[in-house]
């Protein structure tokens, strides 16, 4: 802001976020499909493709972030 430095725990704020983000996306994502069957899983709408989708485009802003990191 005006040409100074976020203060430290606003950076550390965003950083921790984007941590959870992907471990959640590892937790919610990974695990449920390799120990389950995707036919129980979609046909019980637990996770479906938009789920996949929107977990797909999470993953590509968290890619855009760490590209754009120090």
């Amino acid at each position: 802001p005006a040409g100074t430095d976020f203060p430290t725990d606003t950076l550390k704020s965003i950083e921790d976020g984007q941590k959870y983000l992907a471990m959640g996306i590892v937790a919610g994502g990974r695990n449920p499909i390799s120990h389950e069957e995707i036919k129980d899983l979609r046909d019980s709408d637990l996770f479906s493709e938009k789920d996949c989708l929107d977990g797909l485009s999470l993953l590509s802003h968290l890619m855009k972030r760490l590209d754009n990191s120090i």
